[in-house]
């Protein structure tokens, strides 16, 4: 009897452990199932990043779509308004449960102030 090909140490994608693996005759190992689901939330969650460190790659002057690419599409917009001049601002804010909120304010399209509330109230006018 010819053996069955074998995938990753016994893991077939798509197939949950303890169920038989089409054209084989043995099931995938739980344990191997379990690692490779472990190395893929580690791989993910370090990607991330906090929303602080992720706001170090802000610059004034950006547009909207790359602050949302750097910082991530849970965002809420709170205030939006157009000037008698037709200059439109907006406000969202992001939060993230380890660093809290932020707020970036646009005008026109472009970034032209981001940060805590805090920092942002006892800024220089």
């Amino acid at each position: 009897m010819k053996p069955q090909p074998r995938f990753f140490f016994g893991w077939v994608p798509g197939v949950l452990p303890g169920q038989p693996v089409l054209g084989c005759r043995s099931k995938v190992p739980p344990l191997t199932w379990y690692v490779c689901v472990l190395i893929g939330v580690l791989f993910l969650s370090g990607c991330a990043g906090t929303l602080a460190s992720r706001s170090q790659r802000l610059d004034l002057g950006m547009t909207k779509a790359h602050v949302v690419k750097i910082l991530g599409k849970k965002f809420t917009v709170v205030a939006a308004r157009e000037e008698f001049d037709g200059r439109k601002t907006e406000v969202l804010r992001f939060e993230d449960p380890k660093s809290g909120e932020m707020f970036v304010y646009f005008r026109d399209g472009r970034m032209v102030q981001w940060g805590d509330v805090r920092a942002l109230e006892n800024m220089p006018q």
